[in-house]
């Protein structure tokens, strides 16, 4: 009587997926065909293709084919344009002096990840876990940031022109030098971010917020700030010509020349009061 052939599950049809058997051992019909030498090659190669995935995290979500064969592209030597790594758990690697530009990185993890003089030009990250990453004289030219975490993060002397970095958080990080013109940083969280010597020239910074953040010596010429918050934040030596300030919050701001303003600082009881003690 013939052997019924295991039936594949419905995930199968899914493009970039590897087929499966309805238990989920995908590779016994093969196995079964081989010698006995080659069925324990079979094995070790097996168990060393786990090990691997779970050195880099990646059985703890589901990962596509596509996305290990740009794996294994980016680890082979550090190059991989227009790599397919959304999603992908990349925490702590070292990719100094890698390229990857144009690069899907939609919610994947890079906290602590080093990524110092890196190409990551045009590359999405939308979501993107890039947390305390070392990423010095990185170029990130019109990539997009939208949303993601970028708390700690070292980006020192790095390239951030024209990038798209609307609603995301960067408390907290290391911006000194940087290159940020025409950025659009809209919504973002910069608060205790060091920006000093930073170059901000037409970026657009509406609503972001820069509580006690280090502006010194930083170029905001032409700089969209609309109701941006600068409060405790230190504007010493900064270069505001031409910037658009209109009802920006100043509390407790230092200005260019030093002294500290008070505009937007909330109103204090008394000077709400009028003559009888009423509001």
């Amino acid at each position: 009587m013939e052997k019924m052939r295991p039936t594949l599950t419905n995930r199968a049809t899914q493009p970039g997926v590897v087929p499966q058997t309805a238990n989920g051992q995908w590779g016994r019909s093969l196995r079964s065909r081989l010698p006995g030498r080659l069925d324990r090659y079979w094995q070790w190669a097996t168990l060393g293709l786990v090990a691997l995935l779970l050195g880099w995290g990646l059985l703890l979500q589901p990962v596509r084919a596509e996305s290990l064969v740009d794996l294994q592209r980016l680890f082979r030597n550090t190059v991989c344009r227009q790599c397919d790594l959304s999603y992908a758990n990349l925490a702590g690697v070292n990719l100094t002096d890698a390229y990857l530009g144009d690069a899907d990185l939609v919610g994947t993890n890079l906290q602590g990840a080093m990524l110092d003089r890196a190409n990551l030009t045009r590359a999405r990250a939308i979501g993107a876990n890039l947390a305390q990453i070392r990423a010095d004289r990185a170029d990130f030219s019109n990539a997009d940031f939208s949303g993601a975490d970028l708390t700690q993060a070292y980006l020192e002397a790095a390239r951030l022109t024209r990038a798209t970095i609307v609603s995301a958080t960067l408390e907290g990080a290391i911006l000194h030098q940087a290159e940020l013109t025409e950025a659009d940083l809209r919504d973002s969280n910069l608060a205790r971010a060091n920006l000093s010597e930073a170059d901000l020239t037409r970026a657009s910074l509406t609503y972001a917020r820069f509580n006690q953040a280090d502006l010194r010596g930083a170029i905001l010429r032409g700089a969209d700030l609309r109701q941006t918050d600068f409060s405790g934040a230190d504007l010493t030596g900064a270069d505001l010509t031409d910037t658009n300030l209109e009802k920006a919050i100043l509390c407790g701001t230092r200005l260019t020349d030093g002294k500290v303003s008070r505009q937007g600082c909330p109103r204090s009881p008394a000077s709400d009061t009028i003559k009888g003690g009423k509001f």
